[in-house]
Protein backbone atom coordinates (compact mmCIF):
# COMPACT_ATOMS: atom_id res chain seq x y z
CA UNK A 1 0.00 0.00 0.00
CA UNK A 2 1.33 3.39 -0.96
CA UNK A 3 1.73 5.89 1.85
CA UNK A 4 -0.72 8.80 1.85
CA UNK A 5 0.45 12.24 0.86
CA UNK A 6 2.27 14.06 3.64
CA UNK A 7 0.03 16.21 5.78
CA UNK A 8 0.67 17.29 9.33
CA UNK A 9 -2.03 17.94 11.86
CA UNK A 10 -1.49 20.06 14.94
CA UNK A 11 -0.34 17.18 17.13
CA UNK A 12 1.22 14.56 14.86
CA UNK A 13 2.79 11.33 16.03
CA UNK A 14 6.14 11.25 14.24
CA UNK A 15 8.14 8.03 13.88
CA UNK A 16 11.89 7.85 13.26
CA UNK A 17 13.57 4.50 12.70
CA UNK A 18 17.27 3.71 12.87
CA UNK A 19 20.07 1.57 14.23
CA UNK A 20 21.81 4.54 15.87
CA UNK A 21 25.00 2.50 16.07
CA UNK A 22 26.46 4.84 17.06
CA UNK A 23 24.36 7.95 17.46
CA UNK A 24 25.87 10.75 15.38
CA UNK A 25 25.20 14.31 14.27
CA UNK A 26 23.19 13.20 11.25
CA UNK A 27 20.90 11.08 13.41
CA UNK A 28 20.47 13.89 15.93
CA UNK A 29 19.58 16.30 13.12
CA UNK A 30 16.85 13.91 11.93
CA UNK A 31 15.53 13.55 15.49
CA UNK A 32 15.53 17.33 15.97
CA UNK A 33 13.74 17.78 12.64
CA UNK A 34 11.14 15.23 13.65
CA UNK A 35 10.59 16.91 17.01
CA UNK A 36 10.21 20.27 15.31
CA UNK A 37 7.46 19.14 12.96
CA UNK A 38 4.80 19.69 15.57
CA UNK A 39 3.83 19.53 19.19
CA UNK A 40 2.89 15.88 19.10
CA UNK A 41 4.71 12.73 20.14
CA UNK A 42 8.01 11.45 18.80
CA UNK A 43 8.38 7.68 18.56
CA UNK A 44 11.84 6.24 17.98
CA UNK A 45 12.03 2.74 16.57
CA UNK A 46 15.41 1.28 17.44
CA UNK A 47 16.47 -1.60 15.24
CA UNK A 48 18.43 -4.18 17.17
CA UNK A 49 21.84 -4.38 15.51
CA UNK A 50 21.79 -7.01 12.80
CA UNK A 51 24.77 -9.34 12.49
CA UNK A 52 26.59 -7.17 9.94
CA UNK A 53 26.27 -3.96 11.95
CA UNK A 54 27.14 -5.72 15.21
CA UNK A 55 30.24 -7.21 13.59
CA UNK A 56 31.24 -3.77 12.29
CA UNK A 57 30.84 -2.27 15.75
CA UNK A 58 32.89 -5.01 17.38
CA UNK A 59 35.65 -4.64 14.80
CA UNK A 60 35.64 -0.89 15.35
CA UNK A 61 35.91 -1.23 19.13
CA UNK A 62 38.52 -3.97 19.07
CA UNK A 63 40.48 -3.67 15.83
CA UNK A 64 43.50 -1.91 17.36
CA UNK A 65 43.35 -3.51 20.80
CA UNK A 66 46.49 -5.36 21.83
CA UNK A 67 44.49 -7.49 24.26
CA UNK A 68 42.88 -10.77 23.17
CA UNK A 69 39.75 -9.91 25.15
CA UNK A 70 36.92 -8.21 23.26
CA UNK A 71 35.48 -4.94 24.42
CA UNK A 72 31.74 -5.27 24.95
CA UNK A 73 29.15 -3.16 23.18
CA UNK A 74 27.68 -0.55 25.47
CA UNK A 75 24.05 0.01 26.38
CA UNK A 76 24.84 3.73 26.40
CA UNK A 77 24.42 3.71 22.62
CA UNK A 78 20.67 3.35 23.21
CA UNK A 79 20.64 5.42 26.39
CA UNK A 80 21.95 8.46 24.53
CA UNK A 81 19.10 8.36 22.04
CA UNK A 82 16.58 9.38 24.68
CA UNK A 83 19.08 11.95 25.96
CA UNK A 84 19.26 13.48 22.48
CA UNK A 85 15.47 13.39 22.08
CA UNK A 86 13.96 14.09 25.52
CA UNK A 87 10.36 13.03 25.89
CA UNK A 88 10.49 10.59 23.00
CA UNK A 89 9.16 7.06 23.33
CA UNK A 90 11.70 4.39 22.47
CA UNK A 91 10.66 1.06 20.98
CA UNK A 92 13.17 -1.72 20.37
CA UNK A 93 12.51 -3.85 17.31
CA UNK A 94 14.09 -7.29 17.04
CA UNK A 95 13.90 -9.56 14.02
CA UNK A 96 11.21 -11.64 15.72
CA UNK A 97 8.94 -8.73 16.67
CA UNK A 98 5.72 -7.94 14.89
CA UNK A 99 5.99 -4.22 14.17
CA UNK A 100 2.26 -3.57 14.22
CA UNK A 101 1.98 -5.26 17.63
CA UNK A 102 5.06 -3.49 19.01
CA UNK A 103 3.77 0.02 18.36
CA UNK A 104 0.84 1.30 20.44
CA UNK A 105 -0.90 2.66 17.37
CA UNK A 106 -0.30 4.09 13.92
CA UNK A 107 1.97 7.13 13.58
CA UNK A 108 0.93 10.03 11.40
CA UNK A 109 4.32 10.56 9.78
CA UNK A 110 7.56 8.65 9.22
CA UNK A 111 10.62 10.89 8.94
CA UNK A 112 13.88 9.59 7.52
CA UNK A 113 16.67 9.75 4.98
CA UNK A 114 16.60 6.30 3.39
CA UNK A 115 14.45 4.25 1.05
CA UNK A 116 13.74 1.90 3.95
CA UNK A 117 12.02 4.76 5.76
CA UNK A 118 9.64 5.30 2.84
CA UNK A 119 8.94 1.56 2.78
CA UNK A 120 8.15 1.71 6.48
CA UNK A 121 5.66 4.52 5.89
CA UNK A 122 4.03 2.44 3.15
CA UNK A 123 3.79 -0.52 5.49
CA UNK A 124 2.20 1.55 8.26
CA UNK A 125 -0.03 3.47 5.82
CA UNK A 126 1.15 6.85 7.03
CA UNK A 127 2.80 9.88 5.46
CA UNK A 128 6.51 9.99 4.68
CA UNK A 129 8.63 13.13 4.96
CA UNK A 130 12.26 12.93 3.78
CA UNK A 131 15.12 14.81 5.39
CA UNK A 132 18.59 15.18 3.83
CA UNK A 133 18.50 11.96 1.76
CA UNK A 134 21.71 12.95 -0.07
CA UNK A 135 23.58 13.53 3.22
CA UNK A 136 24.43 17.02 2.00
CA UNK A 137 23.79 18.78 5.30
CA UNK A 138 25.79 16.44 7.53
CA UNK A 139 28.04 14.28 5.34
CA UNK A 140 28.32 11.14 7.43
CA UNK A 141 26.68 7.75 7.83
CA UNK A 142 26.80 5.22 10.64
CA UNK A 143 28.78 2.71 8.59
CA UNK A 144 31.58 5.24 8.00
CA UNK A 145 31.76 5.94 11.72
CA UNK A 146 31.90 2.27 12.60
CA UNK A 147 34.71 1.67 10.13
CA UNK A 148 36.81 4.73 10.99
CA UNK A 149 35.59 6.61 14.07
CA UNK A 150 38.76 8.60 14.71
CA UNK A 151 38.59 10.31 11.33
CA UNK A 152 34.88 11.12 11.78
CA UNK A 153 35.19 12.15 15.41
CA UNK A 154 33.42 15.48 15.09
CA UNK A 155 30.23 13.75 13.96
CA UNK A 156 29.96 11.23 16.81
CA UNK A 157 27.45 12.18 19.49
CA UNK A 158 29.42 13.34 22.56
CA UNK A 159 27.65 10.94 24.87
CA UNK A 160 29.02 7.88 23.05
CA UNK A 161 32.47 9.15 22.05
CA UNK A 162 34.08 7.57 25.10
CA UNK A 163 33.22 4.15 23.65
CA UNK A 164 35.52 4.86 20.70
CA UNK A 165 38.41 6.50 22.55
CA UNK A 166 41.66 4.63 21.98
CA UNK A 167 43.38 4.01 25.30
CA UNK A 168 47.15 3.93 25.54
CA UNK A 169 48.72 2.43 28.67
CA UNK A 170 52.12 3.72 29.77
CA UNK A 171 53.45 0.64 31.54
CA UNK A 172 56.64 -0.19 33.39
CA UNK A 173 58.78 0.10 36.54
CA UNK A 174 58.89 3.14 38.78
CA UNK A 175 61.05 6.14 37.92
CA UNK A 176 61.07 5.46 34.18
CA UNK A 177 59.23 8.60 33.10
CA UNK A 178 55.71 7.19 32.77
CA UNK A 179 53.91 10.21 34.21
CA UNK A 180 55.91 12.68 32.13
CA UNK A 181 55.44 10.63 28.97
CA UNK A 182 51.67 10.40 29.49
CA UNK A 183 51.41 14.17 29.93
CA UNK A 184 53.66 14.94 26.96
CA UNK A 185 51.76 12.58 24.68
CA UNK A 186 48.46 14.12 25.71
CA UNK A 187 49.82 17.58 24.97
CA UNK A 188 51.20 16.48 21.59
CA UNK A 189 47.91 14.90 20.50
CA UNK A 190 45.75 17.64 22.03
CA UNK A 191 43.91 15.36 24.42
CA UNK A 192 44.02 14.38 28.11
CA UNK A 193 45.98 11.95 30.25
CA UNK A 194 45.17 9.98 33.39
CA UNK A 195 47.68 10.28 36.25
CA UNK A 196 48.37 7.40 38.61
CA UNK A 197 45.45 7.72 41.02
CA UNK A 198 47.23 5.77 43.79
CA UNK A 199 49.68 8.66 44.13
CA UNK A 200 46.82 11.02 44.97
CA UNK A 201 45.58 8.69 47.69
CA UNK A 202 49.03 8.12 49.16
CA UNK A 203 49.77 11.84 49.27
CA UNK A 204 46.59 12.34 51.29
CA UNK A 205 47.91 10.07 54.06
CA UNK A 206 51.63 10.89 54.28
CA UNK A 207 52.60 8.16 51.78
CA UNK A 208 51.63 5.31 54.08
CA UNK A 209 51.00 2.16 52.01
CA UNK A 210 48.83 -0.72 53.27
CA UNK A 211 48.01 -3.98 51.53
CA UNK A 212 44.27 -3.41 51.85
CA UNK A 213 44.64 -0.16 49.88
CA UNK A 214 45.64 -1.85 46.64
CA UNK A 215 42.18 -2.92 45.43
CA UNK A 216 40.98 0.62 46.16
CA UNK A 217 43.88 1.96 44.09
CA UNK A 218 42.92 -0.31 41.19
CA UNK A 219 39.22 0.61 41.32
CA UNK A 220 39.94 4.30 41.74
CA UNK A 221 42.32 4.36 38.79
CA UNK A 222 39.77 2.55 36.60
CA UNK A 223 37.07 5.01 37.63
CA UNK A 224 39.30 7.99 36.83
CA UNK A 225 40.14 6.53 33.42
CA UNK A 226 36.48 6.11 32.53
CA UNK A 227 35.70 9.63 33.71
CA UNK A 228 38.55 11.12 31.66
CA UNK A 229 37.59 9.09 28.58
CA UNK A 230 34.53 11.34 28.34
CA UNK A 231 36.86 14.34 28.05
CA UNK A 232 39.33 12.78 25.62
CA UNK A 233 39.77 13.74 21.99
CA UNK A 234 40.20 10.39 20.22
CA UNK A 235 43.09 9.24 22.44
CA UNK A 236 43.54 8.75 26.20
CA UNK A 237 46.99 8.29 27.73
CA UNK A 238 46.96 6.34 30.99
CA UNK A 239 49.83 6.33 33.48
CA UNK A 240 49.82 2.71 34.76
CA UNK A 241 47.01 0.12 34.97
CA UNK A 242 45.61 -2.74 37.05
CA UNK A 243 48.25 -5.19 35.80
CA UNK A 244 50.88 -2.94 37.35
CA UNK A 245 48.95 -2.97 40.63
CA UNK A 246 48.81 -6.76 40.45
CA UNK A 247 52.58 -6.97 39.99
CA UNK A 248 53.19 -4.60 42.89
CA UNK A 249 50.85 -6.56 45.15
CA UNK A 250 52.57 -9.86 44.44
CA UNK A 251 56.00 -8.23 44.73
CA UNK A 252 55.40 -6.52 48.08
CA UNK A 253 53.12 -9.03 49.79
CA UNK A 254 54.59 -12.50 49.25
CA UNK A 255 52.64 -13.27 46.09
CA UNK A 256 49.26 -12.21 47.45
CA UNK A 257 46.83 -10.25 45.31
CA UNK A 258 43.21 -9.32 45.99
CA UNK A 259 40.69 -10.93 43.57
CA UNK A 260 39.35 -7.49 42.63
CA UNK A 261 42.77 -6.48 41.32
CA UNK A 262 43.02 -9.68 39.30
CA UNK A 263 39.55 -9.11 37.87
CA UNK A 264 40.39 -5.57 36.80
CA UNK A 265 43.71 -6.69 35.34
CA UNK A 266 41.84 -9.22 33.21
CA UNK A 267 38.96 -6.95 32.19
CA UNK A 268 40.50 -3.52 31.64
CA UNK A 269 41.40 -3.16 27.99
CA UNK A 270 43.91 -0.89 26.26
CA UNK A 271 44.57 -0.45 22.59
CA UNK A 272 48.31 0.14 22.87
CA UNK A 273 50.91 -0.64 25.54
CA UNK A 274 54.11 1.40 25.80
CA UNK A 275 56.64 -0.34 28.07
CA UNK A 276 59.21 2.03 29.56
CA UNK A 277 62.75 0.72 30.02
CA UNK A 278 65.00 1.38 33.03
CA UNK A 279 67.79 3.07 31.03
CA UNK A 280 67.18 6.44 32.71
CA UNK A 281 68.49 7.63 36.09
CA UNK A 282 66.64 6.81 39.29
CA UNK A 283 64.92 9.82 40.90
CA UNK A 284 64.20 9.69 44.63
CA UNK A 285 60.55 9.95 45.66
CA UNK A 286 58.79 9.01 48.93
CA UNK A 287 56.41 6.78 46.95
CA UNK A 288 59.18 4.76 45.27
CA UNK A 289 60.40 1.55 46.83
CA UNK A 290 62.81 -0.46 44.67
CA UNK A 291 65.79 1.59 43.43
CA UNK A 292 67.92 -1.54 42.96
CA UNK A 293 65.19 -3.80 41.57
CA UNK A 294 64.00 -1.91 38.51
CA UNK A 295 65.47 -4.41 36.04
CA UNK A 296 63.81 -7.30 37.83
CA UNK A 297 60.52 -5.41 37.94
CA UNK A 298 60.84 -4.61 34.22
CA UNK A 299 61.32 -8.30 33.49
CA UNK A 300 58.23 -9.09 35.55
CA UNK A 301 56.29 -6.57 33.44
CA UNK A 302 57.46 -8.27 30.25
CA UNK A 303 56.48 -11.68 31.62
CA UNK A 304 53.00 -10.52 32.58
CA UNK A 305 52.36 -8.96 29.17
CA UNK A 306 53.65 -12.03 27.37
CA UNK A 307 51.54 -14.32 29.54
CA UNK A 308 48.47 -12.35 28.51
CA UNK A 309 49.60 -12.29 24.86
CA UNK A 310 49.61 -8.50 24.87
CA UNK A 311 51.89 -6.87 22.31
CA UNK A 312 53.83 -3.79 23.41
CA UNK A 313 56.22 -1.16 22.13
CA UNK A 314 59.45 -0.69 24.06
CA UNK A 315 60.29 2.89 25.02
CA UNK A 316 64.05 3.38 25.48
CA UNK A 317 66.77 6.01 25.31
CA UNK A 318 66.88 9.64 26.36
CA UNK A 319 63.78 11.65 27.06
CA UNK A 320 63.48 13.10 23.56
CA UNK A 321 64.02 9.69 21.98
CA UNK A 322 61.41 8.12 24.24
CA UNK A 323 58.82 10.71 23.30
CA UNK A 324 59.59 10.39 19.59
CA UNK A 325 59.29 6.59 19.75
CA UNK A 326 56.00 6.83 21.60
CA UNK A 327 54.55 9.39 19.16
CA UNK A 328 55.54 7.18 16.22
CA UNK A 329 53.92 4.14 17.85
CA UNK A 330 50.67 5.99 18.50
CA UNK A 331 50.52 7.37 14.97
CA UNK A 332 51.24 3.96 13.46
CA UNK A 333 48.48 2.36 15.53
CA UNK A 334 45.73 4.95 15.21
CA UNK A 335 46.70 7.70 12.75
CA UNK A 336 48.42 5.93 9.85
CA UNK A 337 48.04 8.92 7.53
CA UNK A 338 50.32 10.91 9.85
CA UNK A 339 52.79 8.05 10.15
CA UNK A 340 53.07 7.84 6.35
CA UNK A 341 53.85 11.55 6.05
CA UNK A 342 56.73 11.15 8.50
Amino acid sequence: MKAPEASINEDPIVLVRGKFAPLHAGSVMVLDFARGLGRGQLWILLDDCDSVVEAELKRCLNKTSQSKNERALSSSFADCITEAAPGAKLFRLSQTDNLEELLPGRPDVVVGSDAEDRELADRLNCAFIPVDPQRGLIPVQGKSLRQDPLNHWQWIYPGVRSQFVRRVCIFGPESTGKSTLARNLAEHFNTVSVPEWARTMLESRDNELREEDLPIFARGHAALEDAMAREADRLLFCDTDAITTLIWSEWLYEGRCHPEIRRLADERLYDLYLLTDVDVPWVEDPQRYLPTKRKEFHQRCVEELNKREIAFVEIKGGWDERLATAIAAVEAAFLPEKAVRH
